[in-house]
């Protein structure tokens, strides 16, 4: 059989989001079962790596089909912060068009940048997650529709970091500007960093993944930890910085040797990118505070 309703893909929509969208329009209960419905017993998984052979067994352009699994392969590079379960969702963007925006499927998106809001990921009105396999896009199963949710203001932090993840740039009054694009796994490796070690006097020990930050809840809570780091750009990195001079060796006689592991890690992350200044600011503190070598970044002598 065929779709009744043939979709397009929106500029910013996710890629399984799109297919949910579509499933929906044409009043099926899943994307699994408008596949079947069709003919094409094939997986989730199929949707994405056969875009042209989605494109001919439902009916959709084979654009749009490419552009799906595109954007879902590149969800998938995520890693621990991709939101396998559940959905975050602006309720002002869901009132103006329902669908599933790409960036929200980012778990440090906490925050909508057009209408500087909160996302949120829970029921307002039964408190049970938006689970991806819902019905409507628009609604909790238990009939609730989300436009209807109470709009809450986004914080400074969630919009810079949500803006980086959303858009690779970033501009929040007190905050570093980023204009130049930067990749969202750089972003997300550069917070992951910052917020490990937003305790100076703690020893910087960096985990392989991290766990939790696909509910919106936690990662707020994560995000929040950056605020005294990265907020009032840039007096609060550069008081950071001296904390851990403080705490580092007074014996060090390098920028690397004072600062260790950390600043490695912020030195490596933000190279070649619009992150720099934080190195530049690292630089200039340890210069005007120790009698630690430092050397402009590339240099012979440079430790970075």
């Amino acid at each position: 059989m065929s779709l009744l309703l043939i979709q397009t893909i929106h500029q910013d929509e996710s890629g399984l989001g799109f297919y949910r969208r579509v499933a929906e329009s044409n009043c099926f209960a899943s994307v699994r079962e408008m596949t079947t419905a069709n003919g094409w017993t094939a997986s989730q998984k199929a949707l994405f790596t056969s875009p042209e052979t989605a494109s001919v067994q439902l009916g959709l352009n084979s654009a749009c089909t490419k552009l799906a699994s595109s954007r879902f392969k590149h969800a998938m590079t995520f890693g621990s912060f991709y939101r396998r379960n559940t959905d975050a969702i602006c309720p002002d963007c869901i009132a103006d068009s329902p669908y599933l925006r790409k960036h929200w499927d980012h778990g440090l998106t906490t925050a909508c940048v057009t209408h500087k809001r909160k996302l949120i990921d829970v029921c307002p009105q039964c408190s049970e997650p938006l689970l991806k396999n819902r019905q409507r896009l628009d609604a909790c199963d238990c009939g609730f529709e989300l436009k209807h949710s109470k709009r809450e203001d986004a914080t400074k932090v969630e919009l810079w970091v949500s803006g980086l993840v959303s858009n690779g740039t970033t501009s929040v009054p007190g905050y570093l500007s980023v204009k130049e694009q930067v990749q969202t796994e750089i972003v997300a490796k550069l917070v992951r960093v910052l917020v490990t070690g937003a305790d100076a006097a703690t020893h910087f020990v960096l985990r392989s993944s991290v766990s939790g930050l696909t509910d919106v809840s936690q990662a707020r809570e994560f995000i929040e930890r950056l605020d005294p780091i990265v907020g009032n750009w840039p007096v609060g990195f550069q008081s950071h910085v001296r904390e851990r001079i403080v705490a580092g060796p007074s014996d060090a006689r390098t920028v690397r040797s004072l600062l260790g592991s950390w600043f490695a890690e912020v030195a490596k992350l933000t190279k070649d990118t619009a992150f720099n200044p934080l190195v530049a600011e690292v630089v200039a503190v340890v210069s005007q505070n120790t009698s630690c070598v430092v050397a402009p970044r590339g240099s012979a002598v440079d430790d970075s």
